[in-house]
């Protein structure tokens, strides 16, 4: 027999015998099959009821909607509710540039460091699916975000100096750099942006030799793992860098809605264990996060303003400054207090594209000028 007709025998087996023998091999879809009845049958709705019973259970099957998306895996088909599936990552998708958010947002960032005496940055992450765009599919229309990083460059002011963290994650991408089921930065991620942001402003990058790298978790599974019936992904894991060259007296103070959680360590594993263990990077996703360094060496303080990756480089800038303010620029309307901007040395603006490109975050931090 030829190859192909066997390729074709093994396809109709798994798209046709093998999800009925799944759903219709379970003694609960026997146990809860509709009986019929006298009325039933007289007036034939019996039909419609057990039709609408065996397309349920068929839709409701979690093994056969796993075993579907394998088998579309197999055949080319790699995407699923705007997520592709990569060799062993998922990939958020990310749609055209919205250009009225776009345009209003450079404007905004203007607007906001003129006249401001504090040195701003800009930093602009691609995301999961520029660095790691050899696993999208080919049939998928990527967005080209080394243009839209570029572009976006070119029309800031002279008030605002851009780094570079496209070509820094790029060279490195074989590396654990974002999370195989979350479209965030791993802090191993987060580390190579600090390398190309540092001496930009002014200081040494810390090499990877002075910290002591700890692996705390490795079953987590992020939001993007259940958009997809496809199971054949690893776990990501959370890590911690801690600094070994000389120790540090900290005073961290986060604030969220429930309240202020405060540490003396740069890590908050309290939250470590739950749904969001990315908060255990000095509350990412919280509203705003103070921390102060006693008897450091450096005297400037500096305001990071940005989305959940901001928290992740304020790990590594925060060895540099003796206090820094994260803002998550999601939740700005809900600062329990105003910011005295003038008080600040040094001003970092962080979004990935895909925040700078479709929502207003940006354009928002006019409420603190």
């Amino acid at each position: 027999m030829k190859p192909k007709r066997i390729a074709a025998i093994i396809l109709l087996i798994m798209m046709f015998v093998l999800p009925t023998y799944v759903v219709m091999g379970t003694n609960r879809f026997w146990r809860d099959m509709p009986l019929p009845t006298w009325e039933t049958l007289a007036d034939h709705s019996y039909m419609t009821e057990l039709g609408n019973y065996v397309s349920g259970q068929f839709a409701k099957n979690e093994l056969l909607s796993q075993t579907k998306t394998t088998l579309k895996y197999y055949t080319g088909v790699r995407e699923e509710n705007g997520v592709y599936i990569g060799k062993n990552r998922l990939i958020k998708d990310m749609e055209e540039p919205n250009e009225e958010k776009l345009n209003a947002n450079i404007s905004a960032l203007n607007q906001f460091v003129s006249g401001k005496r504090a040195d701003a940055f800009l930093v602009l992450l691609p995301t999961s699916a520029a660095i790691n765009q050899e696993e999208i599919p080919k049939y998928a229309v990527s967005v080209n975000q080394k243009n839209i990083i570029d572009n976006v460059y070119n029309q800031v002011g002279e008030n605002i100096r851009t780094i570079d963290a496209y070509s820094a994650l790029f060279a490195r991408r074989e590396e654990y750099l974002y999370y195989r089921t979350d479209d965030r930065l791993t802090i191993g991620g987060a580390y190579v942006v600090y390398g190309a942001m540092i001496e930009k402003m002014g200081h040494y990058r810390r090499n990877i030799e002075s910290f002591d790298v700890e692996h705390v978790r490795s079953d987590y599974f992020g939001p993007l793992y259940p958009l997809t019936d496809f199971r054949n992904i690893q776990p990501d894991r959370i890590s911690l860098y801690h600094y070994t060259r000389y120790g540090r007296e900290y005073q961290i103070k986060v604030y969220g809605a429930d309240g202020v959680a405060q540490s003396d360590t740069p890590y908050l594993t309290q939250w470590l264990d739950t749904d969001n263990p990315d908060m255990v990077y000095l509350g990412a996703g919280q509203i705003m996060t103070k921390i102060h360094m006693e008897e450091s060496p450096y005297k400037e303080k500096l305001l990071i303003l940005g989305d959940d990756n901001a928290y992740k480089l304020g790990e590594f800038l925060q060895l540099h400054y003796q206090d820094i303010t994260i803002v998550n620029t999601a939740r700005i309307m809900e600062l329990p207090e105003d910011l005295a901007l003038d008080e600040y040395d040094k001003i970092v603006l962080i979004f990935d594209v895909d925040t700078f490109t479709h929502t207003y975050q940006p354009f928002d931090l006019g409420s603190l000028s």
